[in-house]
């Protein structure tokens, strides 16, 4: 199989999945507790991000800890994820062009 193919089959995957999702959960009620940790996915997937690419470099350059820590103090004010990523990016542009 071509690698276009595996990433094809893959992405059909990922999409099939959230469908089925989506299509069991209509219209029911999600429990407190459920809504509160699927909150939590966001977040998560972010930091994982963040901290994958901070640990793959050899050494922790300041553009990229500095981006981090822009992105995570907009975090913990409030700013929504979209805000957080435009902020973090913004900081790495700027940062770089230094």
């Amino acid at each position: 199989m071509t690698d276009l193919v595996v990433v094809g089959l893959a992405g059909l995957g990922s999409y099939v999945l959230r469908v089925s999702f989506i299509a069991v959960a209509a219209g029911r009620q999600v429990p407190p507790l459920l809504e509160r940790l699927l909150s939590q996915i966001k977040p998560a997937a972010l930091t994982a991000l963040a901290v994958t690419a901070l640990a793959s470099h050899q050494a922790i350059d300041l553009q990229h800890l500095g981006a981090v820590a822009v992105a995570a103090v907009a975090a913990r004010r409030g700013v929504g994820l979209t805000g957080v990523l435009l902020m973090g990016m913004a900081t790495l542009a700027a940062l770089s062009l230094l």
